[in-house]
């Protein structure tokens, strides 16, 4: 048998009410982390089977939920990229299209361009794998099953047709049709 379930009277109620009102998965996990053991008698395995986690998680969650930090929060966005030189998938790929189609009118490589570009936006200075780590992201939405060889290799005809489409996208445009 293991030790007793230490509690919190403030975190038993800040999880009952947790448990009624929240509208997200793992703050219901976390409030339950608490719950189960304290009032039903669970151990901490027999929760982690009922929650779907392991008896680690369940430990530390319970742990920095009695603390009172959100520490379901960061267990949930753990991994992937913490510290990313952009927001989203689309912010890249949309700066990649802008490399490319400067790359075109300058005749600098896609990789230049790209550097120039987030040095102007953040204010740092790219290492290489950054680069190419976002053409490996964006390859797949530029050219289908692309890499970012391919993307370097490509960008000429890549710049045509992103200039043909803000062209289509112009004359579609509600205001060029009242002319």
């Amino acid at each position: 048998m293991g030790r007793p379930v230490r509690t919190n009277d403030a975190a038993l109620e800040r999880a009952l009410r947790d448990v009624k009102v929240t509208d997200s998965a793992a703050q219901l996990r976390a409030a339950l982390a608490v719950l189960l053991p304290a009032q039903q008698g669970l151990s901490l395995t027999q929760t982690a089977a009922a929650l779907g986690r392991n008896p680690t998680w369940v430990s530390r969650t319970r742990n920095a939920y009695m603390e009172g930090q959100a520490h379901f929060a960061g267990l949930e966005a753990r991994g992937g990229r913490r510290g990313g030189m952009m927001a989203s998938l689309e912010m890249e790929v949309s700066l990649v299209k802008e490399a490319i189609l400067k790359s075109a009118d300058t005749g600098r490589s896609v990789r230049q361009q790209m550097r120039e570009l987030l040095v102007k936006q953040r204010g740092t200075d790219p290492s290489p794998s950054t680069i190419t780590a976002i053409l490996e992201r964006t390859a797949p939405r530029l050219l289908s099953n692309g890499n970012a060889r391919e993307v370097e290799r490509w960008s000429a005809r890549l710049a045509e047709v992103y200039k043909a489409e803000a062209e289509l996208d112009f004359w579609r445009s509600p205001a060029k049709r009242r002319n």
